[in-house]
């Protein structure tokens, strides 16, 4: 049977956000930057009327500030793009099908069980767009075909505001004329030596052999391979229904990130992992971190010994595993927590104690008035010190 996939991508997340949030906004070039001292930040987001006029993700926001000034610099507010993304994935779950939150702006769902899928995946799609429109004033682009590979290029082909059925057949002519680095997936560096074994588009890519990409570029040549047949190098859907062995959060910038802006996302995703922990009734011993660098990913695990579900303490040991990064920029950012197990409340150290009653009482007022009511002011991306830990 057809695998067939439908794929929610927000449009200008941030930014859209911001504008609904503040209706003032609305139709006004917005730029989202990572720090509250605009002239040294960077853009994290921009709307749709201030991409027109040239500003894009990345870009310094002195920068954007020339090209652009009139528009409204607003600095990241994280809780809020969180408590959107949740409440989003909390109306997913009413179609009762295969999901997966891909990033706090994407979320894929598998359509291939429904008796047309390709006629009521359309309908579920509109009625989702409808939805974010309807509840939360921004728009979705939603992307339909037979991979996660292809609906992020229907999505591309139909942003902003769109929805797009791309079929196998329209692919297999689109592919024809797509230059190979507007794949998803591959980037200039990907570019440049795929045109010097003369692949340039998505059919060459497609027509080349196995041995000669694996020849050219070792294990990234299997994954190659699977992208030119458009095809996903990873089943996004292969931990969707099991058990948890591992819980964790990860997130792509739209730009490049510095030490200021990694500490709060580093808390950020830990209390996200940390609220799903104490759902599940968990606690965890080993932290993994996975950071994407300029010159390739770093990687790096740690069993601390002690099982902890508190937000506080896992952003502790992930900072402590990233501090080889210290000085340096991200494009993504990953903490998983493995090695899971029921938790227990440690009443033998009086500071964990403490620590857990405030996360509980926490917890209890998220529950009551809604996620994100509450949450720690470290979370707006300006914790400063370095946590302790033995080696």
């Amino acid at each position: 049977m057809e695998r067939v996939v439908l794929l929610v991508d927000m449009d200008a997340f941030f930014a859209s956000v911001e504008q609904a949030v503040n209706p003032y906004f609305k139709g006004k070039p917005v730029i989202v930057v990572g720090r509250e001292n605009v002239q040294r930040s960077v853009v994290c987001a921009a709307s749709y009327e201030a991409k027109r006029k040239g500003i894009d993700s990345g870009m310094p926001s002195f920068q954007a500030m020339k090209i652009l000034p009139q528009a409204i610099f607003i600095p990241a507010d994280s809780s809020k793009y969180v408590y959107v993304s949740q409440q989003i994935h909390h109306y997913l779950y009413k179609f009762s099908l295969p999901l997966q939150r891909l990033s706090i702006d994407e979320f894929l769902m598998d359509l291939s069980s429904l008796s047309s899928p390709w006629r009521e995946g359309k309908i579920i799609a509109q009625q989702i767009r409808d939805m974010v429109k309807s509840e939360f004033s921004i728009t979705c682009t939603v992307g339909i075909s037979t991979s996660l590979l292809l609906a992020k290029v229907a999505c591309k082909m139909a942003k902003p505001d769109g929805l797009k059925l791309l079929t196998p057949q329209e692919w297999r002519e689109l592919r024809k004329e797509w230059e190979v680095d507007k794949i998803p997936g591959i980037g200039n560096r990907l570019k440049e030596k795929l045109h010097s074994i003369g692949i340039k588009t998505w059919e060459d890519l497609s027509t080349t052999p196995l041995t000669v990409l694996k020849e050219a570029f070792k294990k990234e040549g299997i994954r190659l391979y699977l992208l030119g047949k458009g095809k996903d190098p990873i089943d996004p859907f292969s931990q969707a229904f099991l058990p948890p062995r591992s819980i964790g959060h990860s997130y792509t910038f739209p730009c490049w990130i510095g030490e200021e802006e990694i500490r709060g996302w580093v808390r950020l995703l830990s209390e996200m992992i940390s609220m799903r922990l104490r759902k599940e009734k968990l606690a965890g011993k080993v932290v993994k971190v996975f950071a994407q660098l300029k010159e390739g990913t770093f990687s790096r695990q740690k069993n601390f010994g002690t099982p902890t579900s508190s937000g506080r303490e896992i952003a502790c040991r992930a900072l402590y595993l990233l501090s080889p990064l210290r000085g340096r920029k991200i494009k993504s950012l990953g903490i998983t927590l493995s090695s899971l197990s029921p938790f227990q409340n440690n009443l033998l150290f009086s500071s964990l104690k403490k620590e857990e009653t405030i996360e509980k009482i926490m917890q209890e007022i998220n529950q009551k008035w809604g996620e994100w009511t509450i949450f720690p002011a470290s979370i707006l991306l300006k914790e400063k010190k370095s946590p302790k830990y033995p080696s």
